[in-house]
């Protein structure tokens, strides 16, 4: 049986299918997790190899420009959060001239 699906795994969309379900394709009489650590190791025998290095830089490509939007969203908080700060601290001394005002007219 194992022979059998060593074959239908040399076509990339059988190789494909089996990894997308979670049964990788044997590779040198392993199966199962062993053969998952082995086609990472040598993914340069995937019979999808191109296919897969296309793929892979693309979603290094989508993961970068997710984490570059996330580090833009993250200046422009912080940013956000300085300005309110200088604006609360600034009203806290406005505040606190007028209470020392008041409390001297009280006196």
């Amino acid at each position: 049986m194992e022979a059998a699906v060593a074959i239908l795994c040399q076509d990339e969309r059988v190789f494909e299918s089996m990894i997308q379900a979670g049964t990788p394709c044997p590779i040198d009489g392993k199966i199962g997790k062993e053969a998952k650590a082995l086609w990472s190791k040598y993914d340069h025998e995937r019979p999808d190899y191109d296919t897969y290095v296309k793929r892979m830089k693309e979603r290094k490509e989508k993961e970068e420009k997710i984490a570059e939007e996330a580090a833009l969203a993250e200046k422009k908080r912080i940013e956000e959060e300085i300005k309110m700060t200088e604006e609360l601290e600034k009203i806290d001394k406005e505040q606190a001239v007028e209470d020392l005002k008041n409390l001297k007219k009280v006196r």
